[in-house]
């Protein structure tokens, strides 16, 4: 079948025609991502997804007029559809860009917020036991060794009730850093109840006695009376010796905990 030039316009017509109404669908589907969304992105992304689509629609209707005969064809081919139309989308694929970064980096704030305890900043107990299942995984099948600590300040109900709950707060913000700061970058440090702390402890991690030096010694580098008047109390399980599940690590870690807190008349450290 023969076409002729006005056939073959007309067609290229149609095609620009649907791909406009593409176009608008997509652009309308992200301005109103972009507004429901707004809280977590800058205003950046509206002026740049504005620009982009002013451009591709004046690019697109240049080049649908000069397929109609209306302009020569300069105009509608490099000016509309090279020009104007090229620069448009890749300012609407920037706006998309930038739309999925921060999307991207809302999630991850999100999730962050999940996992972490919001008074002392370390893991809370959802994070924890997600990532001790995770290793309990690795190590049946061989890839690593494992070990967990549970900690207990002691003297907390103590500080609270000659103190306040306002010093107790602090006490067992002071007790997290001095944790925190006895743990290797791989290890887990967790709060996984009001004054109940938990390690995680990749590749076994240190002999609990330099574990517990190390715990008094950042807690007495804190300078403050407070730090200086806690006292923890430390219980660690090993896999496999002391159990093959969370349950019987933790359930081991906590009877030594308790092991030290009576040993000790309640001064685990």
């Amino acid at each position: 079948m023969h076409y002729s030039s006005v056939d073959i316009d007309r067609i290229r017509l149609v095609c620009k025609i649907i791909k406009l109404v593409i176009y608008l669908g997509a652009i309308s589907w992200l301005v109103r991502f972009a507004v429901r969304e707004r809280d977590y992105h800058s205003q950046a992304v509206f002026w740049i997804l504005g620009i982009g689509t002013v451009f591709l629609m004046m690019g697109q209707m240049l080049d649908m007029a000069g397929l109609s005969g209306l302009v020569p064809h300069f105009w509608h081919y490099w000016a509309g559809e090279v020009v104007l139309a090229n620069l448009g989308l890749a300012l609407v694929f920037a706006a998309v860009c930038l739309l999925l970064a921060s999307h991207g980096e809302l999630c991850r704030r999100l999730k962050r917020d999940a996992e972490t305890d919001d008074l002392t900043g370390l893991a809370n107990r959802r994070a924890f036991f997600a990532a001790l299942e995770a290793a309990l995984a690795e190590a049946r099948l061989g890839k690593r060794k494992i070990g967990v600590a549970l900690l207990d300040v002691d003297n907390l109900k103590e500080i609270n009730d000659t103190l306040g709950h306002e010093a107790g707060d602090r006490a067992l913000v002071l007790a997290a850093c001095a944790i925190r700061q006895s743990v290797r970058g791989q290890d887990l440090a967790a709060r996984i109840g009001g004054d109940e702390f938990a390690v995680l402890f990749c590749d076994v991690g240190p002999e609990p006695e330099v574990f517990r030096e190390r715990l008094a010694r950042n807690l007495d580098l804190k300078e403050t009376d407070l730090a200086r008047s806690l006292r923890l109390s430390v219980g660690f399980a090993y896999f496999p010796e002391d159990g093959d599940d969370h349950d019987s690590l933790l359930r081991t870690a906590d009877v030594r905990m308790y092991e030290e807190k009576r040993g000790t008349g309640e001064c685990g450290l």
